[in-house]
């Protein structure tokens, strides 16, 4: 029982937001490794872990799938984000945010879609932008992302291989 207790404080170190993020490579890892090295070196624990696994990927997935749905219903309105990124010192970066959305949902409204504009900006430290960017804005004097587009392909990623995993 030591095992499973282990396994429990894994995942919890690991945290519900990371699990949620990489649940793909999370689920591709124990199909591949933990589940055949406890077939192998502990073939009494096998079911139990696997059941372990089994119950999270219940909870999750449907986490995941609500997720994507939400993602879809909000784009109907939200066009996208692009956040531009100025560098002013070393210690600090110029965060620029133009959000645009749909001011109707139902364009048979008018032939003419009308398109609201949202900006906010503010200083921030390099520590501050978001991981998944830093690679593309840290040592650039200018950067500009894409949020949106970002956001499509981590969410289409989120879903694409989950049913092959287990």
């Amino acid at each position: 029982m030591v095992w499973v207790e282990v396994f429990w404080k894994v995942l919890t170190i690991v945290g519900i937001g990371a699990l949620l993020n990489f649940w793909n490579n999370f689920a591709d890892w124990m199909s591949r490794s933990v589940l055949p090295w406890f077939e192998e070196n502990l073939p009494q624990l096998k079911p139990l872990v696997k059941e372990v696994f089994l119950k999270i990927d219940s909870i999750v997935t449907p986490i995941i799938q609500k997720l994507r749905r939400n993602w879809e219903e909000l784009k109907s309105w939200f066009i996208g984000q692009l956040v531009y990124y100025e560098r002013k010192s070393p210690n600090s970066y110029l965060q620029r945010v133009c959000s645009y959305f749909r001011k109707s949902i139902d364009k048979k409204l008018n032939d003419k879609e009308e398109i609201i504009e949202q900006k906010s900006e503010k200083t921030i430290n390099p520590i501050d932008i978001p991981v998944e960017f830093r690679d593309k804005i840290l040592g650039n004097t200018h950067s500009k992302i894409n949020t949106t587009d970002f956001t499509d392909k981590a969410i289409e990623k989120m879903g694409d291989e989950m049913a092959a995993t287990i």
